[in-house]
């Protein structure tokens, strides 16, 4: 099974199966054979109205997350702006070191520009797309889905895959 580079990433595993009986089995070979606690793992079931939750948990932090990095990148590409704006005043062409406010101006845009863009891309979590849109079309086909949390149970990729690998499974995301 090929890995991309955004699942890489991504420190959840999951693996869709067509029956509840044969996801059930799967988790109960990953808590012996791996030693996974309870709470390590999640279980999508059709429909749930609960999937946003078990695949991305609470927004809150989510959103105090995405609020620091903008502030943060933004600062950041306003301090390389500043930079590069006093280089320009000091060391640029002649027109720059004439109006140097202007100078400032023109280059505090792009750098607050760039550094915002740069959040945005960091904080929408692109790795996590991948695994959460094919959760989410497996609940509407009525399929079931073992969400397991890499990080919390600190277990290799690859030993949980050979368990999951070793069951009914239809898909591993």
């Amino acid at each position: 099974m090929t890995t991309s580079a955004f699942t890489a990433a991504d420190n959840r595993l999951a693996a869709i199966y067509s029956s509840r009986e044969a996801l059930v089995s799967a988790k109960q070979k990953l808590i012996s054979k791996l030693a996974i606690k309870q709470q390590s793992i999640e279980v999508i079931e059709p429909k749930d109205d609960a999937k946003s939750y078990k695949l991305e948990g609470e927004s809150k932090p989510i959103g105090m997350k995405m609020l620091w990095v903008h502030l943060v990148y933004g600062a950041v590409g306003i301090a390389v702006g500043l930079m590069v704006g006093w280089l320009l005043v000091n060391y640029g062409p002649e027109f720059t070191q004439l109006n140097p406010t202007f100078t400032y101006i023109a280059m505090l845009s792009p750098g607050l520009f760039i550094g915002l863009f740069l959040s945005g891309l960091v904080s929408l979590k692109p790795q996590h797309d991948k695994l959460n849109q094919s959760v989410v079309k497996a609940s509407k086909e009525d399929e079931w889905t073992l969400l397991i949390k890499l990080d919390e149970c600190e277990c290799d990729r690859g030993d949980v895959e050979d368990v999951i690998n070793g069951t009914e499974t239809k898909k591993i995301i």
